[in-house]
């Protein structure tokens, strides 16, 4: 698991605030900086010398940061209004202008810039700065014990104390006043940025009141409100719901915190050194470069996994396609069997039929044989469910027409079309007629009923009958 251990420092003339915490991969958490310390704390006495025992008891650890936090009696703040512009310019323009916002020569000081833009795209600009002699002589000690690459950052309290305050718990539109050493310093903060911030000595009432003043007639939305930051403050109601909602002890105790709020807030950083001003500037390649690879890689593992998928389907599918040939070639034998089967079934179906109508067919042509005249002869003989039409050849058309109207199995006996006799003599006709169901269907059960007795009795019967038909 990684862990970086982050210590917070305030020192002033009379004490020493220190917490120090620890980043997990979840958070953060107190911890102790060393054996038989606690996680915080504030020493009374001389604030350097106290500082630089701390600073020689604390283990020497290349991966702890410390931000140093200062009184506003060692550091001075200038108010800098710049029109619209690229932000690194309005950085440039208060660097090549530092004679002018300094009252110490340029190279004698340490500074920093807080920018914050304002509306319609101006900037406002905070110079903080401090002579070198005051911040070398810290930055000395940082050397001598060890820490001076763990120290990350040195900055005023109130740049601290801006990031750190809750809306929730403290006035949104307020101007603050805090006591440091023998200066109150009067600040304003937007967001978690500080905008504003002048000072006086503690026990000067009437500079007070015109910085209140000044503050307010440059901000208006700070009103009249003036929030006391002091221990006897009643933000100090408030301490119980703050610890719940940070792991840092309320500044108000221990100054310290104010000195670890920009680095766990994420807000601008700034420190009183020899490095080159930092600001936060949004550059879109920065995230949309990352962002592209990011993609580039993933969609390259999704692609990867769904070209394996892809194969892997594909050879089930020639699998599968390969089963259901052979099943198609193992059924084709019996497929040809079943085609067999109802062939033979159609054709059993075919002969019932024309077995169930063969007995009626019978009684019809015997009945017209029996009643023709002589010499009569068909030649084409239809038979459609009840309809029956003749072609034949006879010595009188109308004698046959008549001789089956004569029949109680034949009704609607007519002839078709013309009647075109021979040289002979006889006529070629065609006859037209239609089965009586009921009767057909009574003869035909009398025949069932002496079919056998007939056979039986005589064969010569039999022979009668056939020369009838």
């Amino acid at each position: 698991m990684i862990k970086k251990k982050i210590v917070g420092i305030y020192v002033d003339r009379e004490s020493l605030h220190y917490v120090s915490i620890i980043k997990k991969i979840a958070g953060y958490s107190l911890k102790s900086p060393m054996h038989g310390h606690s996680s915080h704390q504030v020493k009374s006495g001389n604030g350097y010398t106290l500082l630089k025992t701390f600073l020689a008891q604390l283990p020497v650890d290349s991966s702890m940061s410390i931000y140093l936090a200062l009184s506003r009696s060692e550091v001075f703040i200038r108010e800098i209004s710049l029109p619209v512009m690229p932000v690194e310019d309005a950085v440039m323009s208060i660097k090549n202008s530092l004679a002018l916002y300094s009252h110490l020569e340029p190279y004698s000081i340490y500074y920093d810039v807080i920018i914050s833009e304002r509306n319609g795209g101006s900037f406002h600009a905070l110079l903080v700065y401090a002579a070198k002699d005051e911040i070398e002589k810290y930055r000395k000690l940082f050397k001598e014990t060890g820490h001076y690459s763990s120290l990350k950052g040195i900055f005023p309290l109130s740049y601290g104390v801006s990031a750190l305050l809750d809306d929730e718990t403290e006035p949104k539109n307020a101007l603050f006043s805090l006591v440091q050493d023998d200066v109150v310093e009067i600040f304003a903060r937007s967001g978690k940025t500080l905008i504003f911030s002048m000072s006086c000595s503690a026990d000067a009432a009437d500079e007070k009141t015109m910085l209140i003043n000044a503050a307010q007639s440059q901000f208006p939305q700070f009103k009249d409100m003036v929030n006391e930051l002091a221990l006897d403050s009643s933000s100090l109601d408030n301490r119980e719901k703050h610890s719940k909602k940070t792991i840092l002890p309320p500044f108000q105790t221990n100054y310290a915190s104010a000195a670890l709020a920009p680095f766990i807030k994420r807000v601008q950083q700034i420190s009183l050194d020899e490095e080159p001003v930092k600001i936060n500037i949004i550059h879109p390649f920065r995230y949309i470069v990352p962002f592209i690879l990011i993609l580039l890689v993933v969609l390259y593992f999704i692609t990867g996994s769904i070209q394996r998928k892809s194969v892997e389907a594909s050879s089930e599918l020639s699998n599968l396609v390969k089963q259901v040939k052979e099943l198609e070639n193992g059924l084709e034998p019996l497929q040809n069997k079943i085609d067999t089967l109802k062939k033979a079934s159609r054709f059993k179906t075919d002969v019932q039929a024309f077995m169930q109508t063969r007995p009626a067919l019978y009684t019809v042509i015997n009945e017209i044989a029996a009643l023709v005249p002589d010499g009569t002869w068909f030649a084409n003989f239809t038979f459609n469910n009840n309809n029956i039409t003749l072609r034949g050849t006879g010595s009188d058309a109308l004698k046959t027409v008549e001789a089956l109207r004569s029949s109680k199995l034949f009704s609607n006996v007519m002839l078709r079309g013309s009647v075109n006799r021979r040289p002979n003599g006889e006529e070629n006709f065609t006859l037209v007629l239609e089965l009586i169901e009921p009767e057909l269907q009574n003869q035909d059960n009398a025949a069932s009923d002496s079919e056998n007795p007939t056979v039986t009795k005589s064969a010569s019967g039999s022979s009668a009958a056939g020369e009838a038909r």
